[in-house]
């Protein structure tokens, strides 16, 4: 999907079209913030989008072909909230993939799935994996972008993986297999 992994790309896009995005994003002009657009879709309520990002809450679902419903706003109470994420891992500081990996008090917590969105039509094509930065550089102004490393496709569960429990009532990526 263009991504590539161990590159830094846009969570939220800073405030003015003057001020650059995350690495991945610089050369590619699509994926340059569009108007009020900054990158958040969901829920337009602050605590809604707080409990999403440090406590795992899961307002609606979302699959590949529909379309991402896009909120706008700056959102900048969210810095705390993956402030808060970042600090619940071990390691709150390596920004590399394989450092993070190597260093033996990681838990997983830096690790986020997001939905990877169509350029074209804004529909979800995928979801990727991504490693939150540091906790120091997400700023608590709406001027600067906050960036997350790339890891890769996200790794879903389906009924026929050999760790799969059937359904389940806890949130996270699921694929539906309907078997006769």
């Amino acid at each position: 999907m263009g991504f590539v992994p161990g590159t830094q790309y846009t969570l939220r896009y800073p405030s003015s079209n003057h001020k650059d995005p995350c690495t991945g994003d610089q050369l590619d002009n699509y994926h340059k913030k569009n108007g009020g657009d900054r990158g958040y879709w969901g829920s337009t309520s602050t605590s809604a989008l707080e409990a999403q990002i440090a406590g795992d809450l899961q307002t609606e679902s979302l699959t590949v072909g529909q379309d991402l419903p896009d909120v706008g706003g700056a959102k900048t109470a969210a810095a705390s909230a993956l402030v808060d994420r970042v600090d619940q891992d071990g390691d709150t500081s390596d920004d590399d993939w394989a450092s993070y990996l190597a260093n033996s008090s990681h838990n997983g917590r830096r690790i986020v799935i997001m939905p990877l969105q169509s350029e074209v039509n804004g529909t979800v094509l995928g979801f990727g994996s991504f490693l939150l930065t540091d906790d120091s550089s997400f700023d608590h102004t709406g001027n600067g972008a906050w960036c997350a490393v790339y890891i890769g496709l996200a790794t879903v569960t389906d009924s026929t993986s050999s760790n799969s429990q059937g359904a389940s009532s806890a949130s996270g990526p699921y694929q539906v297999k309907l078997v006769q």
